[in-house]
């Protein structure tokens, strides 16, 4: 006869119990893993997809070898990094091990089996897989940004920039591009977690660069496996927690719409729907335009009354408007101010500069008298009437807003009377530069 055990159940039986326990755990994850593959027999693992949908049309003699990019995993890398897809429950462990592009392997064969066949713990799981991917962008030591040369802005495609994190993917991405028709350079970044030199002043961030472009859809190595994301997802706005007093005026959705309707109206291909598609563009800026605040350059100096009376505004000779404010005191005695704003000649005719935020005017003002003074967009159409026009960012954009004067009345075919009244427009047709139609976008 066994005596009682007073004290409870022996450390054998307490492991034999948590081995039996861990056992049927295992047991339990083989099953449910089992289950899974069974409901995706058949599935077919992910292929890299296009750059985007446009469909290059070479000329007969363009000699130029096309860019071809094998696939970056091996049938084995993708046998066991797609298995994953089956775990009940991914482990932030097992996807540390995991470089960039088996990761954006992984989350395109999630979410492709997703739809073959549901999954368990489907969101959970591509949460995990997204959030392992947004790490490792943050802990990367470079960014590689496609730039436009045409634009001098961040490439556009489909609303998208186009990141890379290392060199070679971002010259074969490139390569790509440029058998589109595409003129592309390479500007490489700072990791986010880069050493700063205490002897220079902080520079900005790629991703607070972004912010200010207004490019907030990004494409992570686009012709490869590629992800995608939101720049707010790695970076709070740049102004955040400030004294919205203290922000200086900025415009990312208005830099953003000239800079995609720019990327468009520089590409040298030709296809149906374009003239269509660069309307809607415009639209899309004359919308963001009506409700921004400029920055305008403008220099304000104190006048004697004998140099106004003698007609010396102490101004540039070559500003384009000049004009002065009583100040205290009686008008026979009291200093004048006189208030300088240049203008900029282009085919001929004056404009106003406006620019779309600091960074931009520095481009044309930092070393100057000229400081910048903030208007909104009624206050600008308001200055410009003593122009042809204005010139936005004309150091970047420099998109050319030119006063059309208004038509003579004309009867309509009802009988009645009617006028177009007078407003600004692109100084150039959007079909002056589209003149290369052998490229053939697909929309």
């Amino acid at each position: 006869m066994g005596f009682f055990n007073i004290f409870g159940k022996s450390k054998k039986e307490k492991e034999a119990e948590e081995a039996a326990l861990e056992e049927e755990k295992v047991k339990r994850h083989e099953e449910l893993v089992e289950e899974q593959k069974k409901a995706h027999e058949g599935f077919q693992w992910p292929v890299m997809p296009r750059i985007n949908q446009m469909n290059v049309k070479r000329p007969d003699n363009d000699a130029a070898a096309p860019v071809v990019i094998e696939d970056s995993l091996t049938e084995e890398e993708k046998s066991r990094v797609g298995n994953l897809i089956y775990e009940p429950e991914l482990k932030p462990s097992d996807l540390k091990k995991l470089n960039l592009q088996e990761l954006l392997f992984l989350e395109a064969a999630i979410n492709l089996a997703q739809a073959q066949a549901k999954l368990q713990n489907f969101e959970e799981n591509r949460q995990a897989i997204h959030t392992e991917f947004l790490n490792t962008i943050r802990r990367s030591e470079n960014y590689y940004l496609l730039y436009d040369n045409r634009t001098g802005y961040p490439l556009i495609d489909n609303e998208f920039v186009q990141l890379y994190l290392d060199e070679e993917h971002a010259k074969k991405g490139a390569a790509l591009y440029q058998q589109q028709y595409r003129a592309i350079r390479i500007m490489q970044f700072p990791g986010m977690f880069a050493p700063q030199d205490p002897e220079k002043p902080q520079a900005l961030g790629l991703f607070d660069v972004l912010y200010f472009l207004g490019d907030e859809n990004i494409i992570v190595d686009n012709g490869y496996y590629k992800g995608f994301l939101k720049r707010s997802e790695i970076s709070a706005p740049f102004y955040i927690n400030k004294d919205p007093k203290t922000i200086p005026p900025h415009n990312p959705a208005l830099v953003f719409a000239i800079n995609d309707y720019l990327c468009e109206f520089k590409w040298p291909v030709n296809y149906p729907t374009r003239q269509e598609l660069l309307k809607k563009r415009f639209d899309r800026i004359l919308a963001f335009m009506s409700k921004a605040v400029f920055l305008v350059p403008a220099k304000v100096e104190e006048v004697t009354p004998d140099a106004t009376a003698n007609g010396d505004t102490s101004g540039n000779a070559g500003a384009a408007m000049t004009g002065s404010t009583a100040a205290e005191g009686t008008a026979a005695q009291a200093p004048r101010k006189s208030v300088e704003v240049p203008g900029l000649n282009v085919g001929g005719k004056r404009f106003l500069p406006v620019f779309t935020d600091v960074f931009e005017f520095i481009k044309a003002f930092k070393d100057t008298e000229f400081r910048p003074n903030s208007l909104n967009y009624q206050n600008v159409l308001a200055m410009a009437a003593k122009y042809d026009g204005f010139i936005i960012n004309p150091k970047g954009q420099g998109l050319v807003m030119q006063r059309q004067e208004q038509p003579a009345a004309a009867p309509s075919e009802t009988g009645t009377t009617e006028t177009a009244a007078s407003r600004l427009h692109l100084v150039k047709d959007a079909t002056s530069e589209s003149g290369n139609e052998s490229g053939d976008p697909e929309k």
